[in-house]
């Protein structure tokens, strides 16, 4: 109950945070964010200040670990989902909030809370700027910084990314790469992540989301502990927009490879894999 209790303050918190970022905002420059037709993306209506909730899944800003590399002035949202592990037979919970502060500089916030690459819960505070648009190169292009304060008992690592997506009429294609590291170096960790959407109604998506990590720690502090060398997912996904919220909702394959007690004669490595499965609600302002 008490991990319940504490997406549910984290939640709220990221909601808070984004809806008073996007109330902020003194630009009136929101981008084409709302609902036309099948075949075309989106639109908010002009002047108009803000996303939908159906304009920022198209973006695919709502997939569970994707980073799309798109930013809109003005708008700001907030996801929260949970479910089951069974490789791991734990609860797992993700939440975000994001607000963007110009047409091409946004502050976001991640938590994730499950068995994992060290600590249970991670909190990651930190942005994104978009560098490229498809307007004039074809595609979006941003990079992505942020500090993984690794519960505050530890020092916290710096996160960088590079994120890219491609849009071909309704389907949306999305790919992160993202590297980790504490301050001394001997602490790190790679990651890919690739994404798409498929706008099937204005306001209904169909997508997969895929992430996999690798860990390339060498600190001293695994030794005797049971480590996760690697970690893969990938989830159909599905999420459904009326006004300014959305239903969200993914299941798949997840996979695992742990090794331990670490360094020790009687170490033994071990694959598991199973289903991971969560569902959650979000806002978009």
């Amino acid at each position: 109950m008490s991990n319940l209790r504490s997406l549910s303050l984290i939640a709220s918190i990221a909601c808070s945070f984004a809806a008073a970022s996007a109330s902020a905002d003194p630009g009136s420059g929101a981008s084409a964010l709302g609902t036309t037709s099948v075949d075309q993306r989106p639109q908010e209506p002009a002047g108009e200040r803000g996303a939908s909730a159906a304009a920022v899944a198209d973006a695919g800003l709502l997939l569970p670990s994707v980073m799309a590399p798109s930013i809109h002035r003005g708008a700001a949202f907030g996801a929260a989902r949970s479910g089951y592990d069974s490789s791991s037979d734990a609860f797992v919970a993700r939440a975000v909030a994001e607000a963007s502060l110009t047409s091409y500089l946004a502050l976001r916030l991640d938590f994730e809370h499950g068995p994992s690459m060290g600590p249970d819960n991670h909190l990651r505070i930190g942005g994104r700027l978009q560098l490229l648009r498809a307007e004039d190169h074809g595609f979006d292009g941003a990079v992505a910084l942020f500090y993984d304060a690794n519960e505050f008992r530890e020092e916290g690592n710096i996160v960088a990314g590079l994120l890219a997506s491609k849009r071909l009429g309704r389907v949306g294609i999305f790919g992160n790469l993202l590297f980790g590291s504490d301050p001394e170096g001997d602490d790190q960790a790679l990651e890919a992540r690739l994404g798409g959407m498929y706008r099937v109604a204005p306001s209904f998506e169909l997508g997969v989301d895929a992430r996999g990590r690798y860990n390339l720690s060498s600190d001293e502090k695994r030794a005797g502990t049971l480590t996760r060398d690697w970690e893969l997912h990938a989830l159909p996904t599905a999420s459904f927009a009326v006004g300014s919220f959305a239903l969200v909702a993914e299941a798949g394959l997840s996979a695992q490879q742990t090794t331990g007690p670490f360094g020790q004669p009687n170490e033994v490595t071990e694959t598991r894999a199973g289903i991971l499965a969560m569902a959650g609600a979000a806002g978009a302002f």
